[in-house]
């Protein structure tokens, strides 16, 4: 769960109950921020293992201290729900972020907000000669598809931990003229599509779904509606619990 929270008491002692929301990787706090905005929230706690990340979210005006997420220890309390957005795709594995994720769970209340980009479409892109921009960052480690994240919280749900689960693909990308979309053969760590850098590509419908970005809203209550806020208006429900 909770690895060390910096400037806290020991671990044990450290009262979850105290914030409204936890941000798992809160990088600069544009995360915090957004928790804040959409979901009615208070008083965050932003977690993430980059002390410089953490001086730029305390910078922002949020709290924010040390964690190492994905190793668990006990903890006192929790919050009413976790977010994680853009955090996954940086860690090692799939089944370090199905770890990160069950810590989520068990510290919220409520529920659980995952944002990630999008990766089941890389292998039908590449057919074309095309990728998402993101598909090859030399920080994105773990290219989190649908069904992953559908089998882990599948499993959190068989165990009791979670009521309910939503997953959709979020802003559809249904044309190779996309912005996001760049040649295949592009050098890595790029960013939208520009003809100058990255050589001409091909237009033309997609003939399978594309999105910019994967959510996932996970209720450990039955009392909360597993729907994303409406600023995330551009999705499309994809998979679900039963």
């Amino acid at each position: 769960m909770i690895d060390r929270i910096e400037s806290t008491p020991e671990p044990g002692s450290f009262d979850l109950s105290e914030y409204d929301f936890l941000d798992f990787g809160c990088s600069g706090g544009g995360s915090m921020a957004f928790a804040r905005d959409h979901f009615s929230a208070k008083r965050g706690l932003g977690l993430d293992i980059d002390q410089n990340k953490i001086a730029a979210t305390k910078a922002a005006g949020f709290e924010a201290a040390y964690a190492d997420l994905s190793v668990p220890i006990e903890y006192l309390g929790k919050s009413r729900f976790a977010i994680m957005s853009h955090f996954l795709e940086h860690v090692p594995s799939p089944d370090i972020a199905g770890k990160i994720i069950e810590t989520a769970c068990l510290a919220s209340t409520d529920f659980v907000f995952i944002r990630l980009p999008w990766f089941d479409s890389d292998g039908p892109l590449a057919q074309m000669k095309l990728k998402c921009f993101w598909s090859d960052w030399g920080g994105h480690t773990n290219h989190m598809t649908s069904a992953e994240l559908y089998l882990i919280l599948l499993r959190l749900r068989q165990r009791g931990l979670v009521y309910g689960f939503r997953i959709f693909g979020h802003v559809p990308v249904a044309n190779a003229n996309a912005d996001c979309l760049i040649p295949l053969d592009a050098p890595v760590n790029q960013h939208h599509h520009n003809e100058s850098l990255h050589g001409p590509k091909g237009a033309g419908a997609l003939p399978f779904p594309c999105f910019r970005e994967l959510i996932a809203m996970v209720a450990i209550s039955e009392n909360t509606d597993p729907d994303p806020p409406s600023i995330l208006a551009k999705r499309q429900l994809l998979l679900q619990s039963n």
